[in-house]
């Protein structure tokens, strides 16, 4: 039993981190793990600025003298999540733990469509970047980008809690950067991403998808006959008595990566570049809170040597990889005022199939039963690689004003066989409009965009439990500071 409230904790754990992202700040990357930009709506693989830095680090080759950007950013979030039950559940004071469920304890009105429920979060944010050309041939950066952040909260009670009730996730990398031009025609950069996140996470976890559940039950002394276990059927899921909330509070991570990159100029007109971003290992770390206060667990088969404390606490340890990527960008001078940037990303999700978490507490110690204090489990994933593709058109006036429009697309990363409110993903539309004006060594900028999930139907979703439709629409607002030396 210890063993299955341990794997339980842990998948409420790793799930957390699954939604790891796709919502938030004025970036919008790669399909369900990243945020808007923040500071870096003109930014990209050819476009010279200091926020390029996370885009490609020779990119700042093309800058001159001290170059400095901040900038503030607004951020809107709304999910929608209308679950199908597409199977057959009892009803959820039941204590069925094995099929067949009597018919009287089917309860009809947790079939089929359930309420709409919606999440909405606001949220501040905000980005820097410094570039310094110091000869004709070295440049260096320094740029803070917070890349990827999940902030959202749903309703406590509804057909969504077993799934997510509130996260939050934020990684940043802050990257000095190194550009060096070997010919006029060839910029290189490297840059160093030391990466920090935090991870918070509500959520109520059943255990009757626990195999140690399942063993722990069914073995004796207690000897209880259940279909537990993960492929659990419906008819035994989402009971009250087993749906515990799990709370990870302020979870943190530190780890390191880094970024290359190469533009090539082939005329004044025309250049290409080519950037690689390395994956980053990431483990979070924090603390962990299961809530037991139900007597089956604290007091009902304690002389059979099974008893919690009515919240068992202990320390969790997420490890969660953000992906490698690589952007290749074309840059094309129309005339004198009109340029256009299209760039083209692919983003290594497939290396994320399986998310692993550790649980460590004193509390889950059983000594009658053998049961020690830590595990770990596995959480199979099964992402694929994403494509995205934007373009972005640059018009400039001659009294110092600079226009930009951005669109694109982006690819869904996860299957309809693991995708939840914890991975809310599908394909994306991305659009900003971007306003800039400048005053000799001084510019002030803003951008209003947005990113849009086509609602996603899904039918497939493993033991029913993430069927239904998902929605996602995202409004960023910058206001963004330039200094010129």
């Amino acid at each position: 039993m210890m063993r299955g409230h341990v794997g339980l904790c842990c998948r409420a754990t790793v799930l957390g981190a699954c939604l790891l992202v796709s919502l938030v700040a004025d970036r919008a990357d790669a399909g369900g793990i990243s945020s808007p930009r923040n500071g870096a709506g003109w930014a990209s693989p050819t476009f010279a600025t200091p926020a390029s830095i996370h885009f490609n680090p020779a990119a700042i080759m093309s800058l001159s003298g001290v170059q400095l950007d901040a900038s503030l950013a607004f951020i809107y979030a709304e999910a929608k999540y209308v679950r199908n039950r597409r199977s057959a559940y009892q009803r959820a004071d039941g204590l069925d733990f094995a099929l067949p469920v009597p018919p009287a304890e089917i309860d009809p009105t947790r079939s089929g469509w359930q309420p709409e429920m919606n999440g909405t979060v606001m949220s501040p944010g905000g980005a820097a970047s410094l570039s310094w050309r110091v000869s004709e041939r070295f440049a260096l950066g320094l740029s803070l980008h917070p890349s990827y952040a999940a902030v959202l909260a749903f309703p406590d009670d509804g057909p969504h809690r077993f799934q997510m009730q509130e996260v939050a996730l934020l990684a940043s990398f802050i990257t000095p950067t190194i550009a060096f031009a070997p010919t006029d025609w060839l910029h290189l950069g490297a840059g160093f991403d030391l990466v920090s996140g935090m991870m918070s996470l509500r959520q109520v976890v059943d255990l009757a998808t626990t195999p140690m559940l399942r063993d722990s039950l069914g073995q004796p002394p207690i000897s209880q006959k259940n279909d537990f276990g993960p492929n659990a059927p419906a008819g035994v899921r989402e009971l009250d008595v087993l749906g515990r909330p799990v709370t990870i509070n302020q979870a943190e991570a530190l780890s390191w990566s880094f970024k290359l990159g190469a533009t090539v100029l082939v005329s004044e007109s025309l250049r290409f570049a080519l950037s690689y971003q390395h994956s980053t290992p990431m483990v979070f770390v924090g603390d962990a809170y299961l809530e037991m206060d139900e007597d089956l667990f604290t007091q009902d088969l304690a002389s059979q040597g099974l008893q919690y404390p009515p919240l068992v606490k202990g320390r969790a340890w997420i490890e969660l990889p953000l992906p490698a990527s690589l952007r290749f960008g074309v840059a094309w001078d129309v005339t004198s005022q009109l340029a256009l940037h299209v760039q083209a990303s692919w983003v290594r999700y497939s290396a994320v199939q399986d998310l692993t978490v550790t649980l460590q507490s004193d509390d889950f110690v059983q000594p009658k039963l053998g049961l020690g204090d830590t595990t770990a489990i596995a959480l199979e994933r099964g992402w694929v690689d994403t494509v995205e593709a934007e373009v972005l058109a640059v018009w400039r006036s001659g009294n110092g004003m600079r226009l930009g429009l951005r669109g694109g697309y982006h690819s869904p990363m996860s299957p309809d066989a693991t995708v939840d409110l914890l991975s809310i993903d599908g394909h994306r539309m991305i659009g900003s409009v971007m306003l800039r004006q400048a005053w000799g060594g001084f510019a002030l900028s803003g951008t209003v965009g947005g990113q849009h999930v086509f609602d996603r139907t899904v039918e497939a979703s493993r033991y029913d439990r993430g069927n239904g439709v998902y929605g996602l629409t995202i409004v960023h607002a910058n206001l963004g500071l330039e200094w010129r030396w």
